[in-house]
């Protein structure tokens, strides 16, 4: 663990998608590990950020799947393709949602 006001970057990564430009990175502080995700956009590089723990990443990942799957699929077997979804997690229509953690 760091000390408090000390934050110590593990893993970074960008990825451009049009005109936006996003970049992850792996970061530690004293409370412990989070994904930084910040999106820059525009002209003048406006810049959103949010913050969510490391514990969440395997969430994340399996959510993530999910969308790919639903924006590869047409748009009648997103609603009704529940078969896919991990026992953990629920399809309520086009919500996805974690459950029972």
């Amino acid at each position: 663990m760091r000390e408090q006001g000390q934050v110590e970057t593990l893993f970074q990564a960008e990825l451009a998608v049009e005109r936006k430009q996003y970049q992850f990175t792996l970061c530690e502080n004293h409370r412990g590990r989070y994904i930084r995700i910040v999106e820059t956009s525009g002209p003048y590089g406006r810049q959103n950020d949010i913050m969510i723990p490391a514990v969440g990443l395997a969430d994340m990942e399996v959510i993530l799947a999910a969308m790919r799957q639903a924006n590869e699929a047409p748009v009648h077997a997103v609603q009704d393709d529940r078969a896919s979804v991990p026992p953990a997690y629920s399809n309520e229509g086009n919500v996805f949602r974690v459950v029972g953690r």
